[in-house]
């Protein structure tokens, strides 16, 4: 069963948003995200392609080994309608990721680095976890 995830990029005023199908828990995706995409210009190189299937894998779309660990994008076997969203504020946000059935957000933002907030899915309808600060990420 997958662990779906948003990741999301601030830059200027807008956040630009990709769905990322597996792997979405915070022990796998943090430590990726914070190592190799901790800065905006890495970041945003990460979400320009569109939604992925994984943040990481050894095996492309053939299920032949890839010469390096590197994110499986949707574009690669030819999926349409993947680009990157972008929304006005964090509700928007929000909403979306739990309208994918997103159960984990992962947010950048420049000189603050990726921070993670879980979705809300008991009871039914979007929302930050209790005790989680949007206004933190």
């Amino acid at each position: 069963m997958a662990t779906r995830s948003a990741l999301a990029v601030q830059s200027g005023q807008t956040i630009r948003a990709i769905y990322c199908h597996w792997d979405g828990y915070p022990s796998h995706q943090l430590p990726i995200l914070q190592g190799k995409y901790n800065n905006l210009a890495a970041a945003l190189a990460l979400i320009t392609p569109g939604d992925l299937s994984a943040l990481e894998t050894e095996t492309g779309w053939d299920r032949q080994p890839l010469p390096e660990s590197r994110p499986l994008y949707y574009h690669e076997r030819g999926d349409a309608n993947i680009s990157p969203r972008s929304f006005a504020n964090r509700d928007d946000l929000t909403a979306w990721a739990d309208g994918c059935g997103c159960e984990h957000i992962y947010f950048y933002q420049p000189r603050k680095g990726w921070h993670h907030a879980p979705i809300a899915r008991q009871p039914i309808g979007a929302g930050i976890m209790p005790g989680v600060d949007p206004s933190q990420w």
